[in-house]
């Protein structure tokens, strides 16, 4: 087996191993409900900038929704593209806690998650929201993981591609507000 791939395996074996059980279905409800938080985060951050009425602001929520869609639709084209099989396929000692079907390279769930935290600093939002956020990311991350849905490699790329997506907001809503004004 490859090098990284054994880290990989033994990571995340040390993982399970080490979870607290009973925090079980928590993790299994913050993995869950990530799409759905993710979308009340939206809302309730698009109703704010909607209902300010300042055009750079409503153009950044904009340049939110438009990265949080590219940054899930190039995580759901790379997971087939890639077709990495679940660490519970490949690897029977992990413990599956999460129902899935699709593959596991990268983590959707995290890219979600991180696209959001990540693009929340570039608003320059008050810290307590952002620190919230990414306290919920990181949660979404480890929870991934300690249902046996995805090795940390998949957790990296993911928040690797939550970081480089969300770094687009500040171009495209600068282009749209000089094209506004």
């Amino acid at each position: 087996m490859n090098f990284f791939l054994q880290i990989d395996y033994e990571f995340l074996k040390w993982i399970q191993a080490n979870r607290i059980i009973f925090l079980d279905p928590l993790f299994y409800w913050i993995s869950s409900s990530t799409f759905i938080i993710s979308i009340m985060l939206l809302g309730f951050i698009g109703l704010f900038y909607i209902k300010n009425k300042v055009k750079p602001f409503q153009i950044k929520y904009y340049s939110l929704l438009l990265i949080f869609i590219a940054s899930s639709t190039f995580s759901l084209i790379l997971k087939y593209a890639v077709k990495r099989p679940r660490p519970f396929v490949s690897h029977p000692t992990i413990i599956q806690l999460y129902e899935t079907s699709t593959f596991s390279f990268p983590s959707g769930h995290t890219a979600i998650a991180f696209t959001l935290a990540f693009s929340l600093v570039l608003f320059s939002l008050k810290k307590y929201y952002v620190i919230l956020v990414f306290i919920w990311a990181f949660l979404v991350a480890y929870s991934r993981m300690v249902l046996g849905a995805h090795f940390i490699s998949d957790i990296v790329t993911s928040i690797l591609i939550g970081f480089m997506f969300s770094l687009l907001i500040k171009p495209i809503s600068k282009e749209w507000i000089v094209r506004k004004t």
